[in-house]
């Protein structure tokens, strides 16, 4: 009985270390449930508005239209299994009847933890989508990360009624 007594007060002990280990994670680990805000900027054009649908596996943030200057931002928690995902179909129309778009991994947590920290800005350009890196002993600088995939002439038809 005693032993019985004894095994039962480990299973305590242990699960009790478990629950705050697992209740302390997110504060020792560094990196589950980090909150991450990604900005995702309009430096098109001045006049020309981006439209953008952001989601992740299980967040839709829904259709967002930006004009030149202004940003998308959104914050999460990155998951326990560093899987987080976020990609963002972006387009934007240089002139009547073009339009340029492409879908980009917007947020990755397998490559984007370390670079961005806390704080992830991405730029919409013209040639394409840019991130920004720290610079090690320097400022931090852009880099061409996605050029745009597609040119997709959208310029109506005439039709003819007889």
């Amino acid at each position: 009985m005693a032993a019985m007594g004894r095994g039962l007060v480990q299973l305590a002990v242990v699960g009790l270390g478990l629950a705050l280990f697992f209740g302390c994670l997110p504060t020792v680990s560094g990196w589950y449930n980090h909150r991450v805000h990604v900005h995702v900027n309009n430096i098109l054009y001045p006049g020309t508005n981006m439209t953008l649908h952001c989601k992740s596996k299980d967040d839709d943030l829904g259709e967002q239209i930006r004009t030149f200057g202004q940003d998308f931002e959104w914050s999460f928690g990155v998951n326990f299994w560093d899987t987080t995902l976020f990609w963002c179909n972006i387009w934007w129309s240089p002139s009547p009847g073009r339009l340029i778009e492409g879908g980009f991994h917007i947020y990755d947590s397998k490559r984007d933890f370390d670079d961005c920290g806390k704080m992830c800005l991405r730029f919409v350009k013209p040639d394409g989508i840019y991130f920004n890196f720290p610079a090690k002993g320097g400022p931090t600088y852009s880099e061409l990360v996605y050029p745009w995939p597609t040119q997709t002439d959208h310029r109506q038809k005439k039709l003819t009624y007889r």
